[in-house]
């Protein structure tokens, strides 16, 4: 199976599921609807036929528009975890490359690149400030810890300066 078809089934599967209505809301029925015919334009385009404008399975400039700010607002606006954000990424990437080989809509290209720009920026991010958490957690047990080196220290500058013949 390639590439295509792996981002095809698992988007499949998320928009014949639970999630695509708990992530996108009211809106569910449209992406399901706009995912569809750009699968349908895909499969067409692979099989070697032509998108014809008057069939109206064909992504039109203002579905892609609108799948477009539906996936920025859901990536910037909502909270969602790393599989949802893996979702969008791949939906993201799948409506950059139908764009860049059909319709060739500019504004379209920069906001799905800010999207994948934002979520890897976002998972790094994230990433970073659990490696901090887990770290200072392990310096606060170390806060309290009193190394063996440093009470021979003491000792031993206690006894320099405690000795007779070193007061001399």
């Amino acid at each position: 199976m390639n590439n295509y078809e792996n981002v095809k089934n698992e988007l499949s599967e998320f928009i014949s599921g639970p999630r695509l209505t708990s992530l996108f809301e009211g809106r569910s029925n449209e992406i399901k609807e706009i995912i569809n015919k750009m699968f349908y334009c895909i499969d067409l385009l692979q099989n070697d036929k032509e998108l014809k404008g008057d069939d109206s399975k064909i992504i039109k400039k203002e579905d892609l528009n609108k799948l477009t700010d539906m996936i920025m607002y859901c990536t910037v606006e909502r909270q969602t975890t790393k599989s949802d954000l893996d979702i969008i990424k791949n939906l993201a990437m799948l409506v950059f490359n139908y764009n860049q080989n059909t319709l060739k809509i500019e504004s379209v290209a920069i906001r799905v690149s800010f999207i994948t720009n934002f979520i890897d920026g976002f998972l790094s991010f994230r990433d970073c400030l659990q490696l901090f958490k887990a770290l200072s957690e392990r310096l606060n047990k170390y806060e309290t810890y009193n190394f063996p080196s440093f009470e021979l220290s003491k000792h031993y500058i206690a006894t320099i300066f405690n000795d007779d013949k070193c007061k001399e």
